[in-house]
């Protein structure tokens, strides 16, 4: 089968940014092992020209951007519809619900070429946040914008694929206060993780907790640090890894103030841009994952903890509960409550026979998250499309 993939492709496999990068490379990894495969990535400031990637019979379309806004991006529409065209595809699949997807949704459903759509997240609800969290007129045109792009390109869509229950609700509610005016019908087809994760040797060194999300406001690394001057009351000489990709520079130094502020430099260390190998070996020498998150709607990082091998502690936002049951597989709080977050790792901390019960239904329930099994699900999907 013939399948075009559009969507953020990483530059580098070792430095795979975000949540949809992570899915749309490892669900084409995934199905190139059967099919031909062709990624048509996002046009980008980091490529000097157009060019055209073979890895391993895997090709993917680079295209040059002078900037990363989405006008900029629009720019170079023409020349990825055309790339799309040329594959001739039996299927395009949208990664996405940007007005650079909606663009090319139109234009593959004018084209005849079956096309289906995943929602990673709810993009206009993270604008939303944004913009009550720094109120100015840019931050509230980008949200009406990017709810009006989105609520449009769900109300085109016959068919998508949602990561979570959590996200189909949502949308259900949308349809029912008018937001959209068609319904489409929901696929529950989670994200994957790397299978680098299920091979991981766990030291599950006590005390040694990670967390690992952008540097951004919204996955609420401030809260964290909050949380952890009570668990330093208990536990003195607890140690806490902070990894992820650096989206905002502002906020991972004030960060940094906080934890020279509150004397917790012996205990945190911030890894920005880790790359892979990093990553991974931080998971294997962890054994609690922490997540302090406002808005996710599956939270591939929790699957990858849960793979790993760590017990989880998180918030009870979006989809996060669809993914860790609370007391099950881990302990959720609310968004913003760091003392219930502090004790939440508190009890891991004293109770290892808790710890144990968590981690083992991880292992369990991280077999839902393996790319093998999703990407079957997938395939049946296109063919039905066919």
């Amino acid at each position: 089968m013939r399948i075009v993939q559009v969507g953020s492709y990483p530059i580098d496999s070792d430095q795979v940014k975000g949540g949809v990068e992570a899915s749309v490379y490892g669900l084409s990894i995934e199905l190139a092992k059967t099919n031909e495969i062709f990624v048509i990535d996002i046009p980008r400031t980091e490529v000097q020209n157009d060019f055209i990637e073979d890895n391993s019979g895997l090709k993917i379309f680079r295209f040059y951007s002078m900037k990363k806004k989405n006008i900029a991006t629009l720019l170079r529409i023409n020349d990825v519809i055309s790339a799309v065209r040329n594959v001739k595809p039996d299927i395009c699949h949208i990664h996405g619900t940007g007005l650079f997807s909606l663009v090319v949704y139109l234009s593959t459903k004018l084209s005849h070429i079956p096309t289906i759509v995943t929602v990673h997240g709810l993009a206009h609800i993270e604008k939303r946040n944004i913009w009550n969290n720094e109120p100015s007129c840019r931050n509230l045109l980008k949200y009406i914008q990017q709810s009006l792009t989105e609520f449009f390109l769900l109300s085109l869509c016959i068919k998508i694929i949602v990561d979570t229950q959590y996200v189909a609700n949502a949308i259900s509610l949308y349809k029912a206060k008018g937001k959209i005016f068609r319904m489409p019908r929901c696929l529950v087809i989670p994200q994957g993780i790397n299978p680098q994760f299920y091979i991981l040797e766990n030291l599950n060194q006590a005390k040694k907790m990670l967390s690992v999300a952008a540097f951004t406001k919204r996955k609420g690394h401030l809260h964290l640090l909050e949380s952890m001057l009570e668990v330093k009351v208990v536990c003195p000489d607890f140690s806490l890894i902070i990894a992820g990709s650096l989206s905002d520079k502002s906020y991972l130094n004030s960060m940094r103030e906080f934890i020279m502020e509150n004397d917790l430099t012996s205990n945190i260390r911030i890894y920005p841009n880790a790359s892979l190998q990093d990553i991974l070996s931080f998971y294997s020498q962890s054994s609690i994952f922490l997540l302090h998150t406002e808005e996710e709607s599956q939270g591939i990082v929790l699957c990858e903890a849960m793979a790993a091998g760590l017990s989880i502690v998180s918030t009870n936002v979006g989809g996060v509960s669809w993914v860790v049951k609370d007391n099950v597989n881990g302990l959720l709080s609310d968004f913003g409550d760091t003392d219930s977050f502090a004790n939440n790792i508190i009890r891991l901390l004293k109770d290892d026979s808790l710890q144990k019960r968590l981690v083992e239904n991880n292992r369990t329930e991280s077999e839902n998250y393996n790319w093998k099994f999703i990407s079957e699900n997938v395939l049946d999907l296109y063919k039905t499309m066919i």
